[in-house]
């Protein structure tokens, strides 16, 4: 029996903070399935994995780049890429004070500056040719 894509994504966007629920989405999801989806637990549980892989990576990638050096990463999840944007973001910006403060008390400085400030998605022809590409962002900054 064909699991409905767009509830199963829903009921798991809700719980993603733990993997012990993803056997309580599999059966909320697909009430007519008759046991939990192993496979798909063990997709959560790579994701889980692969997330934290990434938020390890991406400051040891700052700290090796040497400046004027770029770091280019292409995220296929919205998750991913959630992570990314968020981290570039944050290392874009030279003061990390609150707005109510006057002045600059912290000291920061900008570590990265934003190459592409949108991310660079595939055209319609790549789409056509590689149906796969469209869910590709890539994210591009520069090291100062």
């Amino acid at each position: 029996m064909a699991v409905p894509k767009r509830r199963m994504s829903r009921s798991n966007t809700r719980s993603r903070r733990a993997n012990w629920k993803a056997t309580a989405v599999v059966t909320v999801a697909c009430p007519q399935c008759k046991s939990p989806k192993l496979p798909l637990l063990a997709k959560i549980s790579s994701m889980d994995v692969a997330v934290e892989a990434l938020r390890n990576f991406l400051p040891q990638a700052v700290r090796l780049c040497v400046p004027g050096g770029r770091i280019v990463i292409i995220s296929y999840q919205s998750l991913e890429d959630r992570i990314v944007k968020r981290f570039f973001k944050d290392k874009s910006r030279a003061c990390t004070c609150p707005p109510e403060l006057p002045v600059c008390r912290c000291g920061g400085r900008k570590e990265l500056v934003l190459v592409t400030k949108k991310p660079v998605t595939a055209s319609g022809e790549e789409i056509a040719r590689n149906p796969r590409s469209r869910s590709a962002k890539f994210r591009v900054v520069e090291k100062v």
